[in-house]
């Protein structure tokens, strides 16, 4: 009886260590694709104010 309660027990807690990995590899993921996404904008932000002096340049 202790046994079986000891084997509940530690396959709970073996789920438990099992989602609880999965949801940080999920949380890993997207903080990388959103560090990639703000890269991605600050890129197209400087291109922008690179562009928009040429323009400017090319108006006077």
């Amino acid at each position: 009886m202790i046994q079986r309660s000891i084997y509940i027990k530690d396959h709970a807690v073996k789920e438990y260590a099992e989602k609880l990995e999965q949801r940080e590899s999920i949380i890993n993921e997207y903080q990388m694709k959103a560090a990639a996404v703000v890269e991605e904008a600050k890129l197209s932000k400087q291109e922008a104010a690179t562009l928009q002096k040429e323009k400017d340049e090319l108006l006077k």
